[in-house]
């Protein structure tokens, strides 16, 4: 119920955008607890929730259908920005390819970074080691939000 909440405001703070960029604005007591004194309400993340979960009552076969639909814009979106992206592309702006290392601070005891427990290695901005680091932080993060997706 948590994830689900959260997914369904961090959605709703895009249509609200999107209506706000459209000239549409809703009070700020229906726009959750941004810019409101004292009680606000998410009208839109509750909407949401509520589309979502009639979906999953009337069954898995139209459930199925709607993810996919879903999953068909997600990678039109993504298709659409890699093609547009490829016209902007500037050879120099890789240059240098991969920066040079930036030594971190090392944690001590219970503050320190589990690869510095088990490896030794200190975390590092940039360079090789600072690229799996990087890699590694959004693939966990991008296997918990799915995971928290997926279970909502």
């Amino acid at each position: 119920a948590l994830g689900t909440a959260v997914v369904a405001v961090g959605w709703s703070g895009y249509v609200r955008s999107l209506l706000d960029n459209a000239g549409w604005h809703l009070p700020d007591y229906l726009s959750g607890r941004e810019g409101s004194s004292g009680f606000g309400f998410d009208i839109l993340a509750a909407a949401l929730v509520l589309v979502l979960t009639a979906i999953l009552v009337i069954g898995v076969k139209l459930s199925a259908r709607v993810t996919t639909v879903v999953v068909a814009i997600k990678v039109t979106v993504v298709l659409i920005v890699i093609i547009a992206g490829a016209f902007f592309i500037v050879g120099d702006n890789y240059t240098p390819f991969i920066p040079k290392v930036q030594a971190q601070e090392a944690g001590s005891s219970l503050n320190a970074p589990l690869v510095q427990l088990m490896f030794g290695y200190t975390p590092t901005n940039f360079g090789v080691m600072g690229i799996f680091t990087a890699a590694s932080v959004v693939f966990f993060a991008f296997i918990g939000f799915d995971v928290v997706a997926t279970a909502a």
